[in-house]
């Protein structure tokens, strides 16, 4: 294809499921494009990750659908996502976060001449799948989700990935990637902490992070109750989910910090953006990351080998 000279180049982002302020997608990716001096459009469900958004209001053009939290919403988001996103006119990339959005995005692409960029973040095919079959570990499930992913990055344009493990997963050597890790913007070192080490806190204050129980947060819990003989020395910060209100979670989580007697030891926050994070972290001695064992495995792999030996098994 060729991009028309005289005006900017227009990246269209569809996603079937990402919050328009998700740090990954909106943060990182979509303020790229902007600073680069592309035009940029989002087509995508209409929730958001806090209760300050920080969406680009002014700069992103937005066409948005319904909430997907609910699993029918999830299923047929290509099909709205689709339909506004053939509405958005003279998009010359699709930039698409998840599988069946890369779909819409090539379909879309064949129609206009536009180009696609995938970016796969996940391992979609182990422990985030066997979440989706309720706990099922169904083989020949994984063997043609991984074969579907394999086609659609086979067909796109460039393929980018959160690291080379997670890319080998589903991109052969001919296939044009690009390796887009997750780490923290720069603008996160701006504001310099007064008390990097922490040495003048009367607590020791860790980051635990999104407040559901399928992320680590019993077993942050019950390590706390037993380490925490004194009720002053330990504080867990947590953060509430707008978008996710499980409140059967919510009570059993209220009811589990009762039981362990760490009211005075958890703290839960309403959700923020992420312009606010490098603050909230400078009170903090440690973070943690607690996506449960099958999801932090595969998100974080160190080995590719080993990766899909797993969950293959």
């Amino acid at each position: 294809m060729k991009f028309r000279l005289n005006r900017k180049i227009h990246v269209c982002i569809v996603t079937t499921a990402h919050s328009v302020d998700d740090v990954r997608v909106d943060t990182k990716i979509a303020n790229s494009f902007i600073e680069a001096g592309f035009h940029v459009s989002w087509v995508g469900p209409s929730h958001a990750s806090s209760v300050q958004s920080n969406s680009n209001n002014d700069t992103i053009q937005y066409s948005l659908s319904t909430s997907t939290h609910r699993r029918i919403n999830r299923l047929l988001a290509p099909i709205r996502i689709r339909r506004l996103a053939s509405s958005v006119q003279n998009v010359d990339v699709y930039y698409a976060p998840d599988p069946d959005s890369a779909s819409v995005a090539l379909s879309l692409a064949r129609k206009n001449g536009a180009r696609v960029i995938f970016d796969v973040h996940e391992v979609y095919h182990g422990a985030l799948l066997d979440r989706w079959l309720l706990g099922l570990q169904l083989q020949h499930v994984r063997y043609l989700i991984r074969h579907h992913i394999s086609r659609i990055c086979s067909r796109c344009d460039l393929v980018i990935g959160v690291n080379n493990a997670v890319l080998e997963q589903y991109v052969d050597i001919n296939t044009n990637k690009l390796v887009v890790r997750n780490c923290a913007p720069l603008w996160f070192a701006e504001e310099k902490p007064a008390d990097t080490c922490g040495t003048e806190r009367s607590t020791f204050n860790i980051m635990h992070g999104k407040s559901d129980l399928g992320r680590g947060t019993i077993q942050v819990m019950k390590a706390a109750a037993i380490s925490n003989s004194n009720a002053n020395a330990i504080r867990i910060l947590m953060f509430d989910q707008i978008n996710n209100r499980d409140e059967i979670g919510i009570s059993k989580l209220n009811l589990m910090i009762q039981e362990m007697n760490l009211s005075d030891v958890v703290v839960i926050r309403p959700s923020v953006s992420i312009k606010e994070m490098p603050r909230i972290l400078q009170d903090c001695n440690v973070g943690l990351i607690a996506y449960g064992r099958g999801l932090g495995r595969d998100s974080h792999p160190t080995d590719s080998l080993n990766i899909w030996q797993r969950v293959s098994q």
